[in-house]
């Protein structure tokens, strides 16, 4: 949803960004600027005013920004440290992306229902609710996916397979970066075909570190494990069928039901990873 002068979340944008200039050049300790005060006064206005009851009306709960607005407005109503508001000012530039991502999200949600149905199963909605606190990214993704798989008119579901690993990476480099795999113990880098050492732990190793820091045993880890060769599989035979087929018949009749499949697999792994008991 927009204001009437446009979109809402960018307006607050500008007015930080205003706001966070003005107070840089500000050299004293102490701020009393009435100028940075109503730069500051009017953030509050357009938050609480304006972007607040848009994202409550998506039923969006702000909870951080709006204690971190209030504890603007405090600072705005009488004399402060100038380091306080730069900290403040950080934090609300770190919330912004947040929000925008959460109505992202719900703008979605509502176009997926009302263009298509709510075919999203529990499993799907808990996946999506807990990506969405974690790695909001993905979850859009995750949901542009299940959309993609309820279109039955598509000619190719190659861009729906590299979406759906790119859920799986992006949770995978959340939960386990890269500097924390390598530095564990027992870690050695796996090779390509080729024998060659590859340059970054895979999405196997990063399965099976998020899993044993769990303390997960062998047994228990080898089914993510497969699970993740068969995705990987998955996506570079999709990749190999826009060459290899002819038939455009024979594509899409083929193609949806394996990306259907691959949904499974990165379903099976999720839920591992995000902890969510079927």
């Amino acid at each position: 949803m927009a204001s009437q002068n446009g979109d809402s979340l960018q307006s607050l944008s500008e007015q930080i960004l205003s706001l966070k200039k003005d107070v840089g050049i500000i050299k004293v300790k102490q701020l009393r600027s009435r100028t940075v005060q109503d730069k500051a006064k009017a953030v509050v206005q357009q938050y609480f005013r304006i972007v607040r009851p848009e994202l409550k009306q998506m039923k969006i709960e702000p909870v951080e920004a709006d204690q971190l607005v209030q504890d603007l407005n405090e600072l705005a109503s009488r004399g402060s440290l100038t380091s306080l508001y730069k900290a403040l000012i950080k934090k609300l530039e770190r919330e912004l992306p947040k929000m925008e991502i959460k109505r992202e999200l719900s703008i979605s949600d509502s176009q997926f229902r009302g263009n298509i149905g709510d075919g999203q199963t529990e499993i799907d909605r808990k996946i999506i609710a807990t990506l969405a606190d974690l790695v909001p990214p993905a979850a859009l993704s995750y949901q542009q996916a299940l959309i993609d798989l309820k279109d039955e008119t598509k000619v190719s579901y190659r861009g729906t397979a590299a979406e759906l690993r790119e859920v799986l990476r992006e949770t995978l480099d959340t939960l386990a970066p890269d500097k924390e795999v390598e530095a564990s113990s027992g870690f050695a880098y796996e090779k390509d075909a080729k024998g060659n050492p590859l340059p970054t732990p895979t999405m196997k190793q990063k399965v099976r570190f998020v899993l044993k820091s769990r303390g997960q045993s062998k047994t228990a880890i080898k089914t993510p494990e497969s699970a993740i060769a068969i995705i990987e599989e998955h996506v570079a035979s999709f990749a190999r069928s826009t060459y290899d087929r002819g038939s455009l018949s024979t594509h899409q009749l083929t193609k949806r039901p394996e990306a259907q499949k691959l949904k499974g697999y990165v379903e099976t792994v999720l839920c591992e990873l995000l902890e969510i008991y079927r």
